[in-house]
């Protein structure tokens, strides 16, 4: 039986518009683990606050910044083909 999950869109979908990935990134922030992660989350996705207003709180500032670190050492080409869509060079044959 294959998974199935019916939350992600159809890969030849059209990509979402801004507004609809910022509602799907606040919607990820509401239900992460980290509890600081979690109130931004809930505060942007209720409208209680907006991204530019992120700085203003150290706490805040500390665990963007974290984020902002693990997403400039994560290697996009260890990600499968279906999520870059790019092709990858083909493996050199066994000598």
């Amino acid at each position: 039986m294959a998974f199935r999950n019916d939350s992600a869109p159809a890969v030849d979908a059209a990509p979402p518009g801004p507004a609809e990935l910022r509602t799907l990134v606040y919607a990820a922030l509401a239900e992460q683990s980290d509890p600081l992660l979690r109130e931004i989350g809930q505060q942007l996705r209720d409208g209680l606050m907006v991204p530019a207003e992120l700085d203003r709180a150290p706490e805040y500032r500390d665990v963007l910044r974290r984020g902002v670190t693990a997403i400039y050492a994560f290697d996009v080409e260890r990600l499968p083909l279906p999520v870059t869509g790019r092709r990858r060079p083909p493996e050199p044959a066994p000598q």
